[in-house]
């Protein structure tokens, strides 16, 4: 029975095991899906470790999508456009694919589930860590009039705009301070790892007011998202949706079949539902 494992710091939140359980189930495959807390600068040794041990795959979250980049072998073009990686392949005894499945995830779920159109439309993406390089290659191939990137380090914003003018020096996107934003944008994402931890204080009231504005974060870590809707956004989600996707594209990779999503996310959110309300 082949094994994957989902890595991260913090990983007790993760519905990843969930959802591939479900996935699995389906589609009538035997597999093993559990999550693994990695130490902070020990990501490496740990992928060699479970390698050696006969994993098949893995799911990478933070802060691990840049360390993992850095170690797979092969990177398809959104993870090298990306510089990023959220799922590895083991090909043969040891080689390493890797994969960025982030963005198809956003869109299906933005675009297919939610019907927003991306095309000429105004974008900000606080955060320019892992999760952002994800998600920017996937907005850019949509057409949008603009992509701003917004962090609290900007040195690492502009690290990310050059990242991709590299790649295309007509690309759309440029960074702003966080205390220089204005009202002007038509879809707000939420990169960043700060509900994980805390409450979401980035970015002014004004700037989400009467917006569309998505979290990739989900469940309880959606700080963003439940800041957003009490401060007046005009649409709320969180990135439950994109998760789900994600996770699909990545299952695919592994095991050549795609499973259907919309139950699982069904049943995902329910879930999350009745636990709070059990809390």
């Amino acid at each position: 029975m082949d094994k994957y494992l989902v890595l991260g710091n913090p990983i007790d939140h993760s519905l990843s095991p969930s959802i591939h359980r479900m996935f699995a189930q389906q589609t009538k495959i035997e597999i093993t899906y559990d999550k693994k807390l990695v130490a902070i600068n020990q990501f490496d040794r740990e992928i060699d470790s479970l390698v050696e041990k006969g994993f098949r795959g893995f799911n990478v979250t933070v802060p691990f999508k840049e360390d993992a980049f850095a170690k797979v072998n092969m990177a398809n073009d959104c993870a090298s456009a990306a510089q990023a990686v959220n799922t590895i392949k083991v090909t043969g005894d040891s080689d390493l694919y890797g994969f960025n499945t982030d963005g198809v995830g956003l869109i299906r779920d933005l675009v297919d589930r939610m019907g927003l159109t991306l095309s000429s439309s105004r974008i900000l993406v606080i955060g320019a860590g892992g999760a952002a390089k994800g998600v920017v290659a996937a907005l850019l191939g949509h057409g949008p009039d603009s992509i701003v990137i917004a962090n609290r380090t900007m040195e690492k914003a502009k690290k990310l705009v050059t990242q991709f003018k590299e790649i295309n020096q007509d690309a759309v996107i440029k960074c702003l301070e966080l205390d220089k934003l204005d009202d002007g944008f038509d879809l707000i994402i939420n990169s960043t790892s700060i509900g994980l931890a805390g409450e979401f204080n980035l970015v002014d009231d004004h700037v989400v007011k009467k917006k569309f504005c998505y979290d990739l974060a989900y469940g309880a870590s959606a700080r963003f998202a439940s800041w957003a809707r009490n401060v007046g956004a005009l649409k709320v989600a969180d990135g439950l949706g994109m998760l789900v996707e994600q996770a699909a594209e990545s299952f695919f990779i592994w095991r050549g079949l795609r499973p259907e999503t919309q139950q699982v996310l069904d049943t995902i959110r329910n879930q999350l539902i009745n636990s709070k309300s059990e809390s």
